[in-house]
């Protein structure tokens, strides 16, 4: 039987795995009992525990066989993320480093295709704008972009799904995920991070952390679009950019507008939050940014808001829920759209369209038919 020769896998790769898929040596030694004698050459693993070791680091099958660990440098998208202030010189999670990578993937394939096959032209927008720009005029200009005016939300059932369809009209793709790929095992953490972005000129990308909050998410994708018109690339946290935060803040809480709520509910930061559709902290850094409130009393409110989230019960986490629907939400219509018309064109063989929707045979067509690409 086939599966059960031995292969050697080289030292330098096994020793590479444990740390690259972040999961150490403990584990893999509890894993593959015999890890130490491959590592030292006197043991070589089967065909199928080299499959399981491919499964387990979370790599490519090829890889186990390659000599060298491939030269693939851990930050090639900045990292935004601070803490406390300080750049954290904190290593993407497997999971994050997964998903930044077929999101590379998607992003690829997208602006090679809307070069090269539909001839569309580079989106005028990306990285246009500068930081010296006041982020209340930047504001203005990403209205008259997306075609919608201040206090857009108020009127609107679920401004998240609105304001994505807005952002994906004029060209940039925006994906949701809370796990990476349909993998429920591989959970994103909102800890780690809350977004990123992509830039290309033919097809930027905005990825949010799907496990975050509706107003987190909402408040992401603000701060993603802001970084698209700057150009900038990479990995937001909450404690990222205070320019894309303020944009993001000004976008969703317009001072013309905060201002006389504010006159009629002084420090009713509930009714002012509900209002807009934002959680309470926006709303804390809104009053902080125009004066109302000292430095001092904006980190007591956090603090106690902090509080008040941490003593209410645990939010059941959507589980389950319908595959296709879920599929949608993740993919958005018009990368869905665009997959299914490349396909059916000829442009893109059927077996690479399931990979970049990650749908299989039967699920792809099902997912066709429930949306009527």
């Amino acid at each position: 039987d086939g599966m059960s020769e031995r292969f050697p896998v080289s030292g330098a790769i096994l020793n590479w795995l444990p740390k690259y898929s972040g999961k150490g040596y403990e584990a893999f030694y509890k894993r593959f009992p015999k890890y130490g004698e491959w590592i030292a050459g006197s043991v070589h693993p089967t065909i199928c525990q080299i499959q399981a070791l491919a499964t387990f680091s979370n790599v490519p099958l090829g890889y186990i066989y390659l000599k060298n660990p491939p030269p693939l440098s851990d930050k090639e998208i900045t990292d935004f993320r601070k803490l406390n202030g300080e750049i954290a010189d904190r290593p993407y999670s497997p999971e994050l480093r997964d998903t930044i990578y077929d999101m590379q993937i998607r992003q690829d394939w997208l602006s090679q295709y809307r070069k090269l096959n539909l001839g569309i032209d580079a989106l005028p927008y990306v990285g246009s704008f500068s930081k010296r720009m006041d982020s209340r005029d930047l504001v203005h200009q990403a209205y008259s972009l997306l075609d919608i005016e201040a206090g857009w939300q108020i009127g609107v059932a679920d401004p998240f799904t609105y304001i994505r369809e807005r952002i994906e009209t004029i060209g940039v793709t925006v994906f949701v995920n809370g796990i990476v790929g349909s993998n429920t095992r591989r959970k994103l953490s909102v800890d780690e991070f809350r977004g990123f972005t992509l830039i290309d000129s033919y097809a930027p990308v905005i990825f949010i952390n799907g496990a975050d909050s509706n107003h987190g998410r909402l408040f992401t994708i603000i701060h993603e679009f802001c970084h698209i018109l700057l150009g900038e690339e990479g990995v937001t946290d909450s404690s990222s950019e205070p320019y894309c935060n303020s944009f993001a803040g000004e976008f969703l809480v317009p001072k013309s507008q905060f201002i006389p709520l504010w006159n009629e509910h002084p420090e009713d930061y509930e009714t002012i939050a509900k209002r807009f559709k934002v959680s309470e902290y926006v709303i804390y850094r809104i009053a902080l940014e125009h004066g109302y409130i000292t430095r001092i009393q904006y980190h007591n409110l956090v603090e106690c808001f902090n509080q008040r989230l941490e003593s209410l019960p645990e939010r059941e986490t959507r589980g389950g829920g319908d595959f296709y629907v879920t599929a949608h939400a993740r993919l958005g219509e018009s990368f869905s759209r665009t997959v299914v018309k490349a396909a059916r064109a000829g442009e893109l063989a059927y077996r690479d369209a399931y990979e970049l929707l990650g749908l299989r045979g039967s699920t792809f067509t099902k997912y066709v038919n429930e949306y009527s690409f």
